[in-house]
This record gives C-alpha cells, structure tokens and sequence, in this order.
C-alpha cells in the first residue's frame, strides 16, 4: 500500500471520520461510497488500463486491510485459544 504524505492523510481522515459518523451506519453504505469513489476515479481516463487499476486498487486495498487488521486478530486470538493444529 502506498504510503501518502502526512498532510493528505490528515485532511482526508477527517473526511472519512465525518463521513463515518454522520452518514455510515451499515456494510451497504461503506461499499456505496468505495464503489462511488472508485467509479470518480475511473471516469478520469475511461479506459482497459483504468479499470485495471481501479481493480488492482481494490485489491490492494484489501489485502492491505488483511495484513494491518485481520493477521494481528487471528494471532491475538491463536494466543489466546491456540492453533487450529
């Protein structure tokens, strides 16, 4: 995952934080707004190649998702409980 500068993710965590707390309350809002983000993104340029990226955005994004939430809670809970072994 890229790693933007500090200034942009301040200004756009606020964003996000706003928007979660006053608009967001279910899984079909949150997809809303990926999809609408990344739907913006793709009408820059139109294209095979845009679609691609926005794919692989998404992608990444999920993986990313995985390893910085996901992996930390399943060892968390291995440590806790043990391994499925």
């Amino acid at each position: 995952m890229p790693y933007i500068q500090k200034f942009k993710k301040d200004i756009l965590s606020r964003k996000i934080k706003n928007l979660m707390k006053d608009h967001m309350d279910t899984p079909g809002e949150i997809t809303f707004v990926i999809y609408k983000i990344i739907l913006e993104y793709s009408k820059k340029t139109p294209c095979y190649s845009t679609y691609a990226i926005c794919e692989g955005i998404l992608d990444c994004t999920k993986l990313e998702f995985y390893r910085k939430v996901i992996a930390p809670y399943e060892n968390k809970k291995i440590k806790e409980n043990g391994d499925v072994k």
